[in-house]
């Protein structure tokens, strides 16, 4: 798997986790504001995930910038957030 996959990948799964554990806050606390904060935690905990752990670093010649490493994936872990918290909150609703 190339280098921008393993961060698209890894924002994804970050991102359905973080939906999860913001339906449940939601569900405790009934506050959406909370769910939002959740949300760009685990954004930056995926950005220093991928640079700490997956040891992903700046390389040019893999066309692999520093906005790369932040922004790669931004618009996935939104929309997928996004969906994933609306259905799991309907489903603890219900």
């Amino acid at each position: 798997m190339e280098t921008k996959d393993r961060i698209y990948w890894t924002r994804a799964g970050t991102a359905v986790v973080a939906a999860a554990v913001a339906s449940f806050a939601f569900a405790l606390s009934g506050d959406g504001e909370t769910g939002v904060m959740i949300a760009i935690l685990f954004y930056l905990a995926s950005y220093y995930f991928t640079k700490r752990v997956l040891r992903i670093e700046v390389d040019p010649a893999a066309k692999i910038t520093p906005n790369t490493l932040m922004f790669q994936g931004v618009g996935t872990y939104v929309i997928l957030f996004l969906f994933t918290w609306l259905l799991l909150s309907n489903l603890l609703f219900i």
